[in-house]
């Protein structure tokens, strides 16, 4: 840092702190197929989604895809159903930039006057675009379903859970 002219070093070792409250709005508009197929107990599905937001925290259109091709076995479990098990990975590919600005109260600071502004830039990527997919479909009846995935590998871990009813 370079104090301002005539200001000492101190100035520049000084800490601000502040708090973001982000009250924010937008919205969501996505696209997606699913790719299926299947032989014998086998199969394949390709889920490909496209999501557009437009969020009035950000000065452009932030877009992501994401790409799950997964592989799976069906199996019959008697009165209890079928088990629908499968293994994948997913792409995950979103690219956000933040731009903003904080007022911070500096009374007292030689230099810097009642208020200081910051202006900042945040470019938030992906770490790691893929990561590795387990999970499992129990078909119990033919009205009800339970769903669990877990997304592991990389820099991105998450748990899905789901219950289906089909009338």
């Amino acid at each position: 840092c370079d104090p301002p002219l005539g200001q000492p070093a101190e100035i520049c070792r000084r800490t601000l702190s502040t708090e973001a409250r982000l009250n924010y709005n937008g919205h969501n508009v996505g696209v997606g197929i699913n790719l299926a197929m299947g032989w014998d107990r086998f199969f394949v599905t390709l889920p490909i989604t496209y999501v557009w937001s437009d969020v009035n925290l950000v000065d452009t259109t932030i877009e992501a895809i994401n790409i799950s091709p997964r592989i799976g076995v069906i199996g019959d479990v008697g009165e209890m159903g079928t088990i629908a098990a499968f293994i994948g990975a997913t792409y995950l590919d979103a690219n956000i930039d933040l731009t903003g600005s904080f007022e911070f109260d500096t009374p007292g600071v030689p230099g810097l006057g009642e208020t200081t502004s910051l202006e900042f830039k945040i470019s938030q990527r992906n770490k790691d675009k893929w990561n590795y997919v387990v999970g499992a479909n129990w078909d119990v009846s033919r009205s009800w379903s339970v769903m669990i995935e877990a997304g592991v590998g990389g820099s991105r871990e998450n748990l899905m859970a789901g219950l289906t009813y089909r009338w």
